[in-house]
């Protein structure tokens, strides 16, 4: 049963692969498609194998597909096909005369009766006034024919995208129809690089025009969904930064570094309408300094980096945590150790985010699994860290950062801002002089003033200190310190949100919260995936009931539902995107119970749904 449909764009990094994979991204949600769209690409500024996925239907989807419907070759030397990934009956179009093929490659050519369809865009561009960038314009134009779309609905993308240069853009769209009207013609002119004799036994058959009028199922392309009109198509960086925004940050300070460099480049961009003042400093240690010290008197900061980059932050990190300075900072995971695979995913670095820094302190540690979740948990780390005076560890990745999700409209009312700094406006002179800025609490918060707002004054610095942040070093003061600013983390627990439970399945009215015949526990972006399988699945195999608990908020670690559905004895199965099972690890540590059943992955590469399918199909 065909529920969705996968394009893969695939040529030279910098050869504008993703900007093509977002305009047919931006074009298939405004034709009124579900659209997910990934890309891949290596550690290079320019040069090397690119590739941008965009998985869509009438249905949500939230996460790629191993299996690829079309492949559009844009590159003419070093010529990737995915032939490995591409359909039964696929369809490869590309812009090579002189085609290059291995007797492998004929091979699955013929073997999965490819559709392999020349388009001549450079020829198109250059006959409509174009240049040799703007070709990969002809191929979508003839990408959209095959859709059975109209050609307006990807035109107004291209306009859109090019309306500060309307020239140009006419042109595109000119092009663009070009690539519209043209009609696909039976090719031969193929070479045999290594073994021209195999080139008589190879014979390709002509188009199938029907096939390529037909390709596209009625189910899904003749049924758009109208009501996503008011959605938007945005990457994890880009909800976290308009998140930012929303809540009140007035400072960003970073140095670059994949996965999170797009939040820098992005509040860098909007700084003349936001107002914020976003600053490219010399190294991590310092952007950690510069939002700990406009964290203490009074902004709202932010910083964003990645494993490595968060290394050099850890000093700071125990800093804040025995000054107490509220601090953020999101952590875009990406494989290690050292440099790592620098532009793929992981979910390796939770442990790095919960046990990170000397000493011992308490943090809160969240990892949203879309762009909703990141673009409202940013403005909740925010409240959170003010309120518990305590870091808050953002974990993202490549997955989530740098993916186009499909979200409802943000609502930047939706979660108010909440500072949680003293009134002291309120206060008689009286109750100022009592004050004292690290005073013992039966929740271990203690009252934060601004300095200069009154004349009571108080240090902060990284020894140990008294009430009034006076350094001492005696064993009484220090218990009396420690125990304070521990006895936060039992009453975060306590108000952090539970771990949500998804279901494929309706629970009973009686109230009862079943976990049907499967019960998956999953963190963060790997969620999306899991989600789109159990809708699979379901479609598939109605009887097959599978819940999911979803962890964003990691830690303190809230352990009552994970309990429950244990107790239930449902079979469970852990998924995560690391080695050692690092969520599991730490649901074991704290409850004595692990789960044996996992499904991991640690290559660089995130789920897809037909991996995590087969894994949750193979329990019975």
């Amino acid at each position: 049963m065909r529920t969705r449909y996968s394009i893969k764009i695939a040529g030279q990094s910098g050869q504008g692969i993703d900007t093509v994979g977002k305009i047919v991204a931006k074009a298939l949600k405004n034709a009124g498609f579900y659209v997910f769209g990934y890309r891949e690409y290596p550690s290079l500024i320019k040069g090397g194998h690119a590739t941008y996925q965009v998985d869509f239907s009438n249905q949500v989807v939230r996460s790629p597909s191993t299996k690829i419907d079309i492949v559009i070759v844009l590159n003419q030397q070093g010529v990737k096909w995915h032939l490995e990934e591409i359909q039964d009956g696929g369809i490869i179009l590309h812009d090579t005369k002189k085609v290059r093929l291995t007797e492998n490659d004929a091979k699955l050519l013929k073997e999965k009766n490819v559709e392999f369809i020349y388009v001549p865009a450079l020829e198109l561009a250059l006959e409509n006034g174009g240049t040799k960038q703007m070709s990969n314009t002809a191929i979508l134009g003839f990408l959209w024919k095959l859709f059975g779309l109209p050609i307006n609905s990807i035109a107004s993308v291209i306009l859109s995208n090019f309306a500060k240069k309307p020239e140009v853009a006419d042109i595109n769209v000119k092009i663009l129809r070009s690539g519209f009207t043209f009609e696909a013609k039976n090719f031969s002119d193929y070479k045999f690089p290594f073994h021209p004799s195999s080139f008589r036994d190879v014979v390709f058959p002509n188009i199938d025009q029907e096939k390529l009028k037909n390709y596209f199922s009625k189910d899904i392309i003749g049924n758009p969904n109208a009501s996503l009109s008011g959605n938007v198509l945005v990457s994890g960086n880009e909800a976290v930064s308009l998140g930012v925004i929303a809540g009140g940050v007035s400072e960003f300070f970073g140095y670059p570094m994949t996965p999170s460099s797009g939040i820098l480049t992005f509040l860098a961009e909007k700084a003349h309408v936001s107002g914020m003042l976003v600053k490219q400093v010399e190294d991590e240690i310092t952007a950690a300094g510069m939002v700990i010290g406009a964290m203490s008197v009074g902004s709202r900061a932010l910083t964003a980096t990645s494993g490595g980059g968060f290394d050099l932050m850890t000093e700071h990190l125990s800093l804040a945590g025995i000054t107490e300075v509220p601090f953020v900072c999101v952590i875009g995971q990406r494989p290690g150790p050292g440099t790592g695979l620098p532009t793929w995913t992981t979910q390796a670095d939770l442990t790095l985010a919960v046990y990170s820094g000397h000493g011992e302190f308490p943090r809160i540690v969240i990892a949203p699994k879309d762009t909703t979740e990141a673009f409202y948990l940013i403005q909740e780390a925010f409240n959170l860290t003010e309120k518990w005076q305590v870091p808050v560890l953002f974990l993202t990745d490549k997955f989530l950062a740098e993916s186009l999700f499909l979200s409802e409209k943000f609502d930047p009312r939706k979660v108010k801002i909440e500072r949680s700094v003293l009134d002291t406006s309120a206060l008689t002179e009286e109750q100022k002089n009592i004050l004292h800025r690290y005073a013992d609490t039966e929740n271990g918060v203690s009252p934060r003033w601004l300095p200069g707002t009154i004349s009571k004054t108080y240090g902060t610095n990284s020894d140990e200190h008294d009430v009034d942040g006076n350094v001492i070093d005696d064993s009484d003061g220090a218990n009396l310190m420690q125990i304070k600013r521990q006895k936060k983390t039992k009453f975060i627990e306590a108000e952090l949100p539970a771990p949500v439970v998804y279901r494929n399945f309706e629970v009973g009215s009686d109230g009862d919260h079943s976990y049907g015949d499967i019960c998956v526990v999953s963190w963060g972006s790997t969620t999306n995936t899991v989600l789109d399988a159990m809708d699979e699945i379901k479609l598939e195999n109605p009887t097959k009931k599978i819940s999911c608990i979803h962890y964003s908020y990691l830690w303190p670690l809230n352990v009552s539902e994970y309990m429950k559905a244990i107790e239930s004895g449902v079979k469970m199965v852990i998924i995560e995107g690391n080695f050692q099972s690092e969520l599991n690890g730490m649901l074991k540590m704290k409850t004595g119970k692990g789960i044996d059943n996992t499904l991991l992955k640690f290559d660089g590469r995130p789920f897809f749904v037909e991996e995590i399918k087969e894994k949750l199909n193979s329990i019975n």
